[in-house]
């Protein structure tokens, strides 16, 4: 943020170095790069060549059984005689080179339908993690840390798990991003930084409200000061950041005036910032882990129910599945267009599931073992994990037999091509499955 606060003077010839420095380190700030270990990586102006990995999670424990249907299964109609997708609904996983009948798509997720016709996309049932938590926020922190323990399995201080991913294989504050979500815990501690973005078009100099027409004279002032002025007072860390943050101001923005596409992404939260996502994939930034998300799926009432007219599906897990076939189908198409399709995965989590069963209010209540479903071009499409059973749906809730670690870590191997991930998931686990998944 560009903004002279201090004393409503305006940034002109009668500003001193104080004022610029003020300024500028609150833009430092918003920047989110601190004093930085490392070269800020520089965007190319083409479409990165290097893999991408994109997160999108679902906040609130998404039903897996209303996205995945077993639809095989006699149990799952029987135990949610209100809000089970109705028999005939669910979509067709037959086609493809690795269809089956045996589970089906929620009815809003055409996109994603036709994307696993292509065989771009995958599904892992039965994910989760030993020793499962109910709790919204141990759970998020377990799947964040990417250890069941917490941090007392790290010989280091408490840090999430892309934080040590990034200062071992993406070691610059573009290495791994956070768009439209915040500061997850995923990204805490670590060295290297990582950028955490809101929107795309909200990452700027603002100008001063009051001397708003004074807004280039004061930018091109401050970095004129900053390239050729004594550092005295200023440490080189401080200064580092500083020139980050123009140089990076400046990316962002060229990102934003050279995108061009053809595809009209939907105008919901996620959808914007999958669109931020193809902006910076397309502009060359060198990032190897995306992080995204949205909310609502904390269904415990009201979860899905059938229109009265047209017999479909509606509610309101149907509105939050329609948003994520449509995030989804967008960047697809735009990926397609751009070239990086093909070195695309998109991993859509949840921190647990829902319970086999409806409530008394028409929703589901919190449970464990979910699904993890895997987009992209670089994915080998098809059905993995053991195979869900009857059996499995009479108890209380699905059991974990998918370590979410073993996901990740092939994706890391396998189409980021990290090395060694002893310090990435530094535990030993009960369940370790290879899946074969890209």
């Amino acid at each position: 943020m560009y903004n002279d606060t201090g004393n409503g003077r305006p940034f002109g010839r009668n500003a001193t170095r104080r004022d610029v420095l003020k300024t500028t380190l609150a833009a430092a700030g918003f920047a989110a790069l601190g004093p930085l270990t490392g070269r800020l990586g520089t965007a190319s102006g083409a479409v990165a060549a290097q893999t991408t990995f994109t997160i999108i999670n679902m906040f609130g424990g998404n039903d897996g059984l209303s996205t995945v249907v077993p639809r095989a299964l006699a149990s799952y109609h029987s135990l949610r005689p209100t809000i089970a997708i109705p028999p005939g609904q669910e979509l067709s996983l037959a086609g493809g080179p690795s269809g089956t009948t045996a589970y089906g798509l929620h009815p809003r997720m055409t996109k994603i339908q036709a994307l696993w016709n292509a065989g771009d996309a995958a599904i892992v049932n039965l994910v989760g993690y030993p020793d499962p938590n109910l709790s919204h926020f141990e759970s998020e922190d377990i799947w964040s840390f990417g250890m069941r323990n917490g941090s007392g399995s790290l010989t280091t201080a408490a840090s999430g798990w892309i934080a040590r991913y990034a200062d071992l294989y993406a070691p610059s504050s573009l290495g791994a991003m956070s768009v439209g979500i915040g500061r997850r815990r995923d990204f805490v501690g670590g060295n290297t930084n990582p950028l955490l973005l809101g929107r795309l078009s909200e990452f700027q100099w603002q100008s001063d409200g009051q001397f708003a027409n004074n807004h280039l004279h004061r930018l091109a002032a401050a970095r004129q000061m900053l390239a050729t002025q004594p550092t005295t007072g200023l440490s080189g860390e401080a200064r580092a950041a500083l020139d980050s943050a123009h140089q990076l101001v400046d990316q962002v923005q060229a990102a934003i005036t050279s995108y061009s596409s053809t595809i009209v992404y939907p105008s919901n939260s996620l959808a914007r910032s999958m669109q931020d996502i193809a902006r910076l994939v397309q502009a060359g930034f060198p990032t190897r882990i995306f992080y995204t998300g949205y909310g609502g799926f904390d269904t415990h009432s009201d979860q899905n129910g059938v229109d009265g007219t047209t017999g479909l599906v509606t509610g309101q897990h149907a509105n939050l599945m329609q948003r994520l076939d449509d995030a989804v189908g967008a960047y697809a198409d735009d990926a397609k267009a751009m070239g990086s399709w093909n070195r695309t995965a998109i991993a859509v989590i949840s921190e647990f599931g829902r319970r086999n069963f409806e409530n008394g209010s028409l929703g589901t209540d919190h449970g464990h073992g979910a699904c993890v479903l895997l987009i992209g071009g670089a994915v080998n499409g098809g059905s993995y994990g053991p195979p869900m059973t009857d059996a499995m749906l009479q108890e209380e809730q699905l059991e974990h037999l998918v370590d979410f670690r073993d996901i990740y870590r092939e994706i890391l191997t396998d189409h980021l091509g990290a090395g060694s991930l002893a310090a990435v998931f530094p535990e030993s686990q009960q369940i370790s499955t290879t899946l074969g998944l890209v």
